[in-house]
């Protein structure tokens, strides 16, 4: 039992380091819920192979052992650097076409908070919808001041026109990279399984090639 105690809890870390990658492609507004939840899957798989290890008919090298845990350690803390980074810069990436050529499906945009009464016409800006889903839209007018409320529109769906108050603003888009949203998820899913599987490696190695006393 003990080989697929460990094999299942491998599975296990698999799963948390895809599911991280996915979670860091989210906004910062949702992206810790589930990084909270990658974590626990990442401890859970470890917790397993731990447990998997510990089977007597099961023989696993104390060496390997302790880069299975850098690894999962690693990954935590990797986890734990990008979440500041996305949180000191908020990252979305475009769902649809609705603001191309400008922003089109896949770019990732740049989200800052800047304060509302500075949104002019021209902007674009992120915001929550009724169905609180966010949507990215630019400012075509100020419809009133006091409350401050703007009106805007997809520049690829002029039709739809949203009206936006203060407390649904989430922030003005200030960068956009083309179609990298493509590529975070593969990205970080590779950068997260070298960074669990070198030290398991090199671990390995060392058992094979001891150093000399």
């Amino acid at each position: 039992m003990g080989k697929f105690t460990v094999i299942g809890g491998s599975l296990v870390i698999l799963a948390g380091i895809i599911f991280t990658a996915f979670s860091l492609s989210l906004s910062i507004l949702i992206a810790g819920q589930y990084l909270i939840l990658s974590v626990i899957l990442l401890s859970i798989g470890g917790f397993i192979v731990s447990r998997g290890t510990k089977d007597p008919k099961f023989k696993l090298n104390k060496s390997i052992m302790k880069g299975i845990a850098i690894g999962v350690g690693g990954v935590i803390v990797y986890v734990a650097i990008m979440y500041g980074v996305i949180s000191t810069n908020s990252l979305y990436v475009m769902s649809n076409d609705g603001m191309a050529p400008a922003i089109k499906l896949s770019d990732v945009m740049f989200v800052e908070k800047t304060p509302f009464t500075t949104i002019q016409k021209g902007d674009v800006i992120v915001f929550h919808d009724p169905d609180d889903k966010n949507i990215v839209s630019r400012v075509q007018k100020i419809t009133s001041e006091n409350p401050r409320i703007l009106q805007t529109e997809g520049d690829a769906k002029p039709s739809t026109t949203r009206l936006v108050s203060e407390d649904k603003y989430i922030g003005k888009v200030y960068y956009v990279i083309s179609e990298l949203g493509k590529y975070i998820i593969p990205a970080q899913i590779a950068i997260m399984i070298t960074i669990f599987m070198v030290p398991v490696v090199v671990m390995k190695l060392r058992t094979k090639n001891p150093a000399p006393t």
